[in-house]
C-alpha cells in the first residue's frame, strides 16, 4: 500500500475512503492510501513509493486525515 496526494483526470473516479481538500499552490487534490500498482491519469503532486515531491508548505502534508 502506499500513500498518494494528485489530481485526477477529468470523470476519473477516486478511490473509497480517498480524503479531497484545497491546497494553495496545487489546489484541489486527492489524498489516498492505494495499492503499490495504483495509477491515475491525472497530475501526481506525492506518490510515498517514489519520495516527496510535493511542492506544498509542511504544514499541509497529512491535511484532511484524522488521527
Amino acid at each position: 500500500m502506499k500513500r498518494i496526494i494528485y489530481r485526477p483526470a477529468p470523470f476519473e473516479v477516486v478511490p473509497n475512503g480517498a480524503v479531497m481538500y484545497y491546497l494553495p499552490l496545487n489546489h484541489e487534490c486527492v489524498d489516498a492510501i492505494v495499492p503499490d500498482d495504483f495509477s491515475t491519469g491525472g497530475t501526481v503532486f506525492y506518490d510515498s513509493l517514489n519520495g516527496p515531491m510535493l511542492n506544498e508548505p509542511p504544514i499541509h502534508h497529512f491535511a484532511g486525515w484524522e488521527f
